[in-house]
């Protein structure tokens, strides 16, 4: 059961990252790969690393040579191709490509994140078909954070959320502690890469009151 959607694009980063949401390494490489430019000379030495066996690199496949891409089991040998020069940019999501992501795993080089959005994955929670009650509560939650940034309610103050009554008088305070856990969509967003990805597109519908996601609460005591 879908019950959000948030899109990760494609960069690339000096040493690439795939909104290319990252190139690393030698920052030139950034705009070579922003570019699909692998005929001038700065650009000629090209090397994009991957994660295998994901979507992102079929779309780089797409736009490269095969030559031109090394693929990686993991974000940590991406890391180390990264240093010893096997490869020069990242291609991945914005939270493979993350700065603070890519150096945790050993990169230790210059960093500098694409512009130019290469591919879109739509990406979403999923519950058990077989337990409708837990969809539900996941679904109020996930509202609940839409709920909060549309009335600027973060972690901080969490109790002008309000009391439901959705499951029961055991739970009226699950927007409440929900959002003193975790805040705001905003908030969530900004702590997974917002530094990187503007909030726009699929990830800023819930900013406007005509807004598809945004919707009352029922059960409001």
């Amino acid at each position: 059961r879908i019950l959000t959607r948030n899109t990760y694009n494609f960069h690339f980063q000096s040493s690439i990252t795939c909104r290319w949401h990252a190139l690393f390494d030698l920052p030139s490489f950034v705009q070579c790969a922003d570019n699909e430019d692998i005929t001038s000379i700065s650009c000629r030495s090209l090397k994009a690393c991957v994660i295998q066996d994901t979507t992102f690199e079929a779309a780089l496949a797409e736009i490269f040579m095969a030559d031109l891409v090394v693929s990686r089991d993991s974000i940590q040998s991406i890391a180390q191709a990264l240093n010893d020069g096997t490869c020069n940019v990242v291609a991945g999501g914005v939270l493979d490509v993350y700065e603070p992501t890519i150096r945790e795993n050993g990169y230790s080089g210059a960093y500098r994140a694409g512009i130019k959005r290469f591919s879109r994955e739509p990406l979403a929670l999923v519950t058990r078909e077989d337990d409708a009650l837990w969809s539900r509560f996941v679904f109020w939650v996930v509202i609940g954070t839409f709920f909060a940034e549309n009335e600027g309610i973060t972690s901080q103050t969490f109790s002008r959320m309000p009391a439901v009554n959705l499951f029961g008088p055991d739970f009226t305070t699950m927007l409440k502690d929900s959002t003193m856990a975790v805040g705001s969509y905003a908030q969530i967003f900004q702590r997974n890469g917002g530094d990187v990805l503007p909030q726009d597109g699929q990830n800023a519908l819930n900013q406007f009151l005509t807004s598809p996601q945004i919707s009352s609460l029922p059960g409001i005591i």
